[in-house]
């Protein structure tokens, strides 16, 4: 058998297969991604590879009559006037920019970054009005490590009514620690200058020292439209709450009644708010099971703090590529109607009328889009609303996203 024929006798045998494969690969086929792939975007100010970054904070920040979206991507600081799609970074001291908070006290604004290095020789910095003006460092109280800014939200899951500085201890027996976290507000945090003399103001010493935490807060959530009521932290085994009081936090207690699980994403969701829960409660995710709860506190605040019957939303809960979601992160959609749910590991999903479904369907995101199947699978860091609606998706290793107003998303 002669070399033309063995050739035409292989295309014969295997083109037909490659068609039957099509059909058969999952119940989208091998050539959807290629029938609703659109061009990624390079470049946009983070780089050629801008599709590779990984973007794990987001602030805003006005300065005249522009208001700017900043954000943490690769090495360094990121900015675009708000409607743009053009970022251009900042140089600030130190490698990396961790990540960025903003605060607002009348028309002025405090911006704090967290740098570090790969020897994790970190330091905060200041600056006030101008994100481009020179950042100053700041000196924490007790000459722990920062770590990051981790964001209160309020009850409606956007709006930043303060930060949390987690910090770890550097040195003695408890090294290595994150016993020490301090409280930023807008009122109590926003001087008129920085400078050398600057330290953090409105210490909570109720975290101070052998509280028995012990593990960094990653979540933090207001119960009330302002900084008001009560605050939840979470970190990665336990739920505390403390009531606001004088612009401070009052004595941590931990929340009781909680089931046992691994927690890694929070948010306080107000009375008729996105994601059509039955009443305003506490959304807790579990970062290794994918169990996702649903309740309310009563007496928070006090030394006798229970839970009312949990409501357990899903149960290893899965989306469409059989991944058990790792829960880390919650926003809220651009059409307002449903909560969004971030996993690191396993893409997103939503809470809509109250039910989890997994992925987002076409009533909140364009199932069509190469954007919104992409985020299906990949890793999911934060979310953050704009002062106009604009929601931004910060993903781990993938870019930055932003959704728009018919529900899907893009890269920036």
């Amino acid at each position: 058998m002669n070399k033309t024929l063995q050739t035409l006798l292989w295309i014969a045998f295997v083109l037909p297969l490659i068609f039957l494969s099509s059909c058969t690969y999952g119940s989208q086929g091998i050539f959807y991604g290629l029938e609703h792939e659109t061009k990624i975007t390079t470049g946009n100010g983070f780089g050629s590879n801008s599709q590779y970054i990984s973007i794990s904070s987001m602030a805003q920040d006005t300065v005249g009559a522009t208001t700017y979206y900043l954000a943490t991507g690769g090495a360094g600081l990121f900015y675009e006037p708000v409607g743009a799609d053009s970022w251009t970074q900042v140089s600030l001291p130190g490698p990396r920019v961790g990540s960025i908070g903003a605060l607002t006290s009348g028309s002025t604004t405090l911006l704090f970054a967290v740098t570090g290095d790969d020897n994790d020789n970190n330091a905060l910095y200041a600056t006030v009005g101008d994100f481009r003006s020179p950042w100053t460092k700041v000196a924490i109280t007790n000459g722990e490590n920062p770590i990051s800014l981790v964001p209160v939200l309020a009850n409606d899951v956007k709006t930043v009514l303060a930060y949390i500085l987690v910090t770890q201890l550097t040195g003695g027996t408890d090294a290595g620690s994150y016993e020490n976290f301090y409280l930023l507000t807008p009122a109590a945090s926003v001087p008129a200058t920085t400078g050398t003399f600057y330290s953090l103001l409105n210490t909570s010493s109720n975290f101070v020292a052998g509280n028995g935490v012990g593990y960094p807060i990653l979540a933090a959530s207001c119960d009330q439209a302002s900084f008001t009521g009560n605050v939840y932290l979470m970190s990665g085994t336990n739920v505390w709450t403390a009531s606001v009081s004088g612009g401070g936090l009052g004595t941590p207690y931990i929340l009781a009644g909680l089931p046992s699980q691994i927690w890694g994403a929070m948010a306080y969701v107000g009375a008729g708010g996105p994601g059509g829960l039955p009443s305003a409660g506490l959304l807790l995710g579990d970062a290794e099971q994918g169990n996702l709860y649903f309740g309310s506190v009563s007496n928070p605040g006090t030394s006798t703090d229970s839970w009312t019957q949990i409501s357990q939303l899903v149960s290893s809960a899965r989306n469409s590529y059989s991944m058990v979601f790792h829960f880390n992160s919650i926003g809220v959609s651009r059409l307002g109607s449903a909560l969004f749910l971030g996993s690191v590991k396993s893409g997103m999903g939503q809470i809509q009328g109250g039910a989890f479904t997994a992925p987002p369907t076409s009533t909140t995101v364009s199932t069509s889009s190469w954007g919104s199947t992409l985020l299906e699978s990949n890793g999911i860091q934060m979310f953050f609303t704009g002062t106009n609606g604009d929601l931004f998706l910060g993903t781990n290793g993938y870019g930055l996203w932003i959704q728009a107003s018919d529900g899907s998303f893009s890269l920036q």
